[in-house]
């Protein structure tokens, strides 16, 4: 996700210094420090990645990568309200407890289902993340692209893709903690003519989520997908039976019809590894590093066995989530949102991946030590 991203300057709530401070040294000794003391010429210059309007997307337009500039893109309404720099982030003061100072978790700004976020970050954590995170972001933006039109302008544009290759996509990567035992009622309402067992010896791969998705283009794209899966109990490998599409359910004979379909598949995993699951494992354990920093000594042995763990998770996730140039946005204005759906699908899908769906196994709420994937896969057990 999208660091804060073209500012030097540290936030004047909780700080002590009167001058913005230097970079880190540590954080230019590091292996991306390249990339950070590039990013550090942008935001000096104010130029390429640190700009709003960088002269590359125009070159980039010219050269036919871009269809259209990224400042002709409409911005979603809650982007409006959110900072392009230094400016912080407009939301009342947190209510902590009397006599209580220190990060302290307050309701969510952005979209009512987020996560408890910590807004009042204190200064050394910012300066935490614009040097070992925004910086190097931005040096990676600013110094990558070239390679990247190269890639755009005569790389392949679809890998091709059969069943072999499919099965071995779904099951041997990060995919793999998506598949779950058994089917839910609208699994087997979708392939109860397939079903020759109980439902409860089938697998599925289930990216139903993405259903609250819309895309930005009407020229683009998404379905929700689920896939029945059959596992040879002997080599606890997995083989897929049929996809349902939206409520078309494809079988493997159905030619150019099932190649679109896995497609749509390995599509949905990258929206729900990034957009819909990934933000479980952030943002909702802010509030235990805020309230443990806020409420324990330095030396209390709980509290220095969390910190080095946490030490750029607060400056990163308020800018994850309240900085207009994060990825969590898809603001089509950057080069590096990736997403065909809009910003509001993605604050949706991280709704979901917190809320769960009611009925559906494979996206149950989010509660405290649930996310581990299960032995039933090479992923699991890895």
């Amino acid at each position: 996700m999208s660091a804060e991203s073209n500012t030097l300057r540290a936030p004047a709530a909780h700080s002590s210094r009167t001058q913005p401070a230097r970079p880190q040294r540590e954080a230019f000794a590091t292996p991306f420090g390249r990339y950070r003391v590039a990013g550090a010429l942008t935001v000096a210059t104010q130029s390429l990645s640190a700009s709003r309007d960088p002269i590359h997307h125009r070159v980039l337009k010219r050269l036919g990568v871009l269809d259209r500039l990224p400042r002709s893109w409409p911005q979603a309404e809650v982007l409006t309200t959110m900072p392009w720099g230094s400016r912080r982030y407009a939301a009342p003061r947190a209510d902590r407890p009397p006599g209580v100072e220190g990060p302290w978790p307050q309701s969510p700004r952005v979209h009512p289902s987020f996560s408890a976020p910590v807004l009042e970050v204190p200064e050394q954590d910012t300066l935490d993340h614009r040097d070992f995170n925004a910086l190097r972001y931005l040096g990676q933006a600013a110094t990558r692209w070239p390679a990247a039109t190269v890639r755009a302008l005569f790389g392949r544009r679809l890998e091709p893709l059969d069943d072999t290759r499919f099965d071995a996509l779904i099951q041997d990567t990060l995919y793999a903690q998506f598949i779950r035992p058994g089917l839910d009622e609208a699994d087997v309402a979708a392939f109860g003519d397939l079903l020759q067992r109980p439902p409860e010896t089938y697998y599925k791969l289930d990216f139903s989520g993405v259903s609250v998705m819309r895309t930005i283009d009407p020229d683009l794209h998404v379905a929700p997908t689920v896939v029945l899966l059959d596992r040879d109990e002997e080599t606890g490998r997995y083989r897929a039976l049929a996809i349902a599409v939206g409520s078309r359910t494809v079988q493997p004979h159905e030619g150019p019809a099932w190649e679109l379909a896995r497609y749509f598949v390995l599509q949905n995993g990258a929206l729900q590894v990034i957009a819909i699951w990934h933000p479980r494992l952030h943002f909702p354990h802010d509030s235990v590093h805020a309230i443990t920093r806020a409420l324990l000594p330095e030396t209390h042995p709980i509290r220095r066995l969390i910190t080095p763990h946490t030490r750029l998770t607060l400056g990163l996730h308020k800018a994850v989530i309240h900085h207009r140039r994060s990825v969590l946005h898809n603001s089509q204005r950057e080069l590096y949102s990736p997403f065909p759906v809009t910003t509001g699908s993605i604050h949706r899908g991280v709704a979901v991946g917190l809320e769960g769906i009611p009925g559906n196994r494979s996206y149950p709420a989010f509660r405290w030590g649930d996310d581990l994937p299960g032995t039933h896969t090479t992923y699991g057990r890895y």
